[in-house]
């Protein structure tokens, strides 16, 4: 990822991508807005939202081409799971923590770009990306 990102938001690429974003608890909410001023997010659910976190996911899940979650993995897959597919219809799915610190693609890590945006991501906050796939960890192009 190269040029300054404070005058450019994060779009991953093709242009008709849909991220949206959301956090659980208010220590997400600082992150979540440095999300919102450095990538084109096209909703955020904020830990004060009334609205329940799996009924936000559940509307902007069919739309959303990415999801950032501040949050715990462990939350996150269990909020995701009653809504996946297919690796070919689910979006990315990528979790962060709420200090900033770390990216992990969750789901969607060569298919839906999350390990792409994770790295993107990563480098934007200067945090690490967590990728756990094969075709990483062996240095392989992913087909």
């Amino acid at each position: 990822m190269t040029g300054d990102r404070d005058s450019q938001s994060l779009q991953p690429s093709g242009g008709s991508e849909r991220i949206v974003a959301l956090g659980f608890s208010p220590d997400a909410c600082s992150l979540l807005r440095r999300l919102q001023q450095s990538v084109r997010l096209a909703a955020v659910r904020w830990p004060s939202d009334r609205q329940p976190a799996a009924t936000w996911l559940e509307q902007e899940w069919p739309l959303a081409t990415a999801v950032l979650a501040v949050g715990a993995c462990g939350l996150v897959t269990r909020l995701i799971a009653p809504l996946l597919r297919d690796k070919l219809r689910d979006p990315a799915v990528l979790v962060l923590d709420p200090a900033g610190r770390f990216v992990v693609p969750l789901l969607g890590g060569h298919a839906a770009g999350a390990e792409r945006l994770g790295l993107e991501l990563a480098a934007l906050l200067d945090a690490q990306a967590v990728l756990s796939g094969s075709c990483h960890a062996r240095g392989d192009l992913a087909l």
